[in-house]
């Protein structure tokens, strides 16, 4: 995040991309996939996003000189790493349309060999994905079977669940307390006037389409929509984690980040006094993540 931030900054002497990093580090839902070993995925699907945002990132971008390889192969890894990081391929489409967002110049004269790039990162990702045995695949048997079991729930079920597992996820990524360790149990209600209230907080980004700020809080919600079939189709013995943050806290760290840079200094003080109460509860995470 740190590289990618150094790139975007217009502003060399400024201490805003190491602030926003460490904003990102010691935020108390990245503890779960940092400290539980079967988070190790998110991590790495991250690792590869950011690789994928960084290369996509240029003042001229030439699929010539290796960096359209470099972006689809850095894709193609967070797609295997997690299924979750393919949503970065959306992200960066949607980039293409949204004046304003930091890859809209890169794109604007490739977008041919960008979409190229894009489709054969995808188109590789499926066939490794289901050119072997899909009986030897446990992450695809599993998420089949959660589908099977959830064809009986009705659509609009479906489409309320839906809308309470937004307005949960979006309500974390404001106000992550309380933190959990296995969530069982929402207040179902709220969450449903938070989810409708984040549905047409989308609806206004999409039509209004300005700003880098937007951009990256739109996808933040991109890269939480897997998480949100997940819940509805029961395709994981977890339907609802906050590890399925991971990624939209990413993005809303860049979009925190987009403000920032153009506001006074005052504020990126504020932001350095947060750091130290967020390391605090952190660290106590961590203690009970290990006990």
């Amino acid at each position: 995040m740190w590289l990618l931030l150094r790139r975007l900054i217009s502003d060399r002497n400024s201490w805003l991309p190491e602030l926003t990093s460490l904003f990102f580090l010691l935020h108390p839902l990245v503890t779960e996939p940092v400290n539980w070993i079967s988070g190790r995925t998110d991590l790495l699907a991250g690792l590869f996003v950011a690789a994928a945002f960084f290369v996509a990132h240029a003042d001229e971008f030439k699929a010539r000189h290796g960096r359209g390889f470099g972006l689809g192969f850095c894709l193609l890894l967070g797609g295997m790493a997690k299924e979750t990081a393919l949503m970065a391929v959306f992200v960066l489409f949607v980039s293409a349309f949204w004046p304003g967002s930091p890859f809209y110049e890169s794109w604007r004269a490739h977008r041919r060999s960008l979409c190229f790039w894009l489709a054969s990162a995808v188109g590789v990702y499926l066939m490794l994905r289901t050119g072997g045995s899909l009986v030897r695949d446990a992450g695809l048997v599993s998420a089949v079977a959660g589908a099977h079991d959830a064809a009986q729930i009705s659509l609009f079920n479906k489409l309320a669940g839906a809308v309470r597992a937004l307005g949960f996820y979006s309500r974390k990524l404001v106000w992550p307390f309380p933190l959990n360790l296995a969530i069982v149990e929402i207040q179902r209600n709220i969450c449903f006037i938070f989810g409708l209230i984040a549905a047409g907080g989308l609806l206004v980004l999409v039509a209004i389409r300005r700003g880098v700020a937007g951009f990256w809080v739109f996808s933040a919600f991109l890269f939480l929509a897997p998480a949100l079939l997940v819940g509805v189709q029961k395709m994981a013995w977890t339907p609802l984690a906050e590890r399925y943050l991971y990624l939209p806290l990413f993005c809303l760290s860049l979009a925190l980040f987009s403000v920032l840079e153009n506001k006074r200094l005052l504020w990126q003080k504020c932001l350095a006094v947060l750091l130290l109460p967020m390391a605090v509860i952190s660290v106590q995470r961590t203690y009970v993540w290990q006990s």
